[in-house]
């Protein structure tokens, strides 16, 4: 009697795990999935930000080339086994060194402007500036 009560315990354990595991088919597909949107995502953010600067088709591939490998390196500095800070210091290295190769065909605007898109500091140099117009406009009624 007994014995078929720890069976059962065993069997009810067993099909338990196996409905809360992943196969590795699954995880293998959510990676390609994972990695697949990345890399579009990427490849619309690169294009977007080719097509902002209004620069001829060489200065393009460069930029592009230029975008691809900081994302590259990037990935690189976050697999690292490192702390949080330490991290950040080596981004803003990167930010600071990466882009110099094309100083010479870019303005710093330029390069600033590609920073932000990457950053997405965009969105917050919008939001300043919504703020600037909305004090203009208070002192305007205030006068």
């Amino acid at each position: 009697m007994i014995s078929k009560k720890y069976i059962l315990i065993a069997l009810a354990f067993m099909f338990s795990l196996q409905g809360f595991s992943q196969t590795d088919a699954q995880i293998k597909y959510d990676k390609e999935r994972y990695e697949k949107k990345s890399k579009e995502i990427k490849a619309q953010l690169i294009s977007d930000i080719v097509e902002a600067l209004k620069v001829d088709d060489f200065k393009q591939h460069i930029i592009t080339l230029s975008i691809e490998s900081y994302f590259v390196e990037i990935t690189k500095i976050y697999m690292y086994d490192l702390r949080a800070f330490e991290k950040e210091d080596l981004v803003t290295e990167l930010d600071k060194r990466h882009f110099n190769d094309i100083k010479t065909i870019l303005d710093q605007e330029q390069i600033d402007f590609i920073l932000n898109q990457i950053k997405g500091d965009w969105k917050k140099d919008q939001k300043d500036k919504k703020k600037k117009k909305k004090k203009k406009n208070d002192r305007k009624k205030d006068n």
